[in-house]
């Protein structure tokens, strides 16, 4: 096709992992206004629509979620041509694409990647809104998934996990004491996916907090809350360097680990061991 190049499917890869123009600039440490262009460009050279706006993020099209899947193969051809043109000869790197939904803390996603990268084999995380990750799944853009949803059949486990509050040791101590009172006027950080869960939860218990942030992914929440911004309110168990205050009584989330059936000899030996690491 005249006009599509590498790196205008380097730009688009990266705009569709972060869900947003400004941080894969920032990552790539070019100008926005130049993704923008590029990315107007591959639009304009495969006559679709790749990205459409949800609230503050960009989220992949039908058409965007087929052409992310021929971009992760053409990079990963990439990398293969550059180690044989090296003298490395080593077969070629599996490509694992892997969806997280947003709100776990993580360390499980990073467990997840412990499980399922090696030395041949590349793990693509993407992380999103339950919903999202469903439907790229049912698309065929995932391989691995772990959401609220379910999709026919193709859970392969499940698991309830609970929402608990974190902060720096030393504040966790102070605020674990009179919870859940000490929350009143406290300042909260929280993904999207939990803002409605946090919301309700502080109507119920007639709290009034203060939600500092709310951030598109768990590992911002998480930086803030050792940097001392706020306290991280996450699913799962503790996060590196936090320590619980608390728990969202009667609030949960039941998760599900879908897999393909080109993935579902992956995730058989992995599933319990995954979905423990959320309690």
């Amino acid at each position: 096709m005249e006009g599509l190049n590498y790196r205008h499917l380097l730009y688009f890869r990266m705009v569709a992992r972060e869900g947003s123009i400004a941080r894969a600039a920032e990552i790539l440490n070019i100008s926005q206004p130049t993704i923008s262009e590029q990315i107007r460009l591959l639009e304009k050279q495969v006559a679709q629509a790749l990205f459409a706006r949800n609230g503050r993020r960009l989220v992949l099209t039908d058409a965007g979620r087929t052409a992310l899947r021929y971009a992760e193969e053409i990079h990963a051809l990439g990398d293969e041509m550059a180690n044989c043109l090296r003298g490395d000869t080593e077969r070629r790197q599996k490509v694992v694409r892997v969806g997280v939904m947003q709100g776990l803390g993580s360390g499980f996603a990073s467990k997840m990647v412990s499980l399922l990268a090696g030395e041949n084999t590349r793990c693509i995380v993407r992380s999103a809104d339950s919903e999202t990750i469903t439907e790229e799944f049912k698309t065929g853009a995932l391989d691995l998934a772990v959401a609220e949803s379910d999709s026919k059949g193709k859970t392969w486990n499940t698991a309830n996990t609970g929402v608990g509050i974190f902060a720096r040791p030393g504040e966790a101590r102070k605020f674990k004491a009179r919870f859940p009172e000490s929350m009143n006027g406290a300042s909260l950080l929280v993904t999207t996916a939990l803002s409605r869960k946090l919301e309700a939860w502080l109507a119920v218990k007639k709290l009034s907090a203060n939600v500092m942030a709310e951030c598109a992914d768990s590992s911002t929440v998480e930086a803030l809350a050792r940097g001392g911004q706020g306290l991280a309110v996450l699913a799962g168990s503790a996060p590196e360097g936090l320590a619980q205050v608390g728990s969202l009584d009667r609030v949960s989330l039941k998760l599900h680990l879908l897999a393909s059936a080109k993935y579902s000899a992956v995730a058989r030996p992995i599933a319990g061991t995954l979905m423990r690491g959320l309690h």
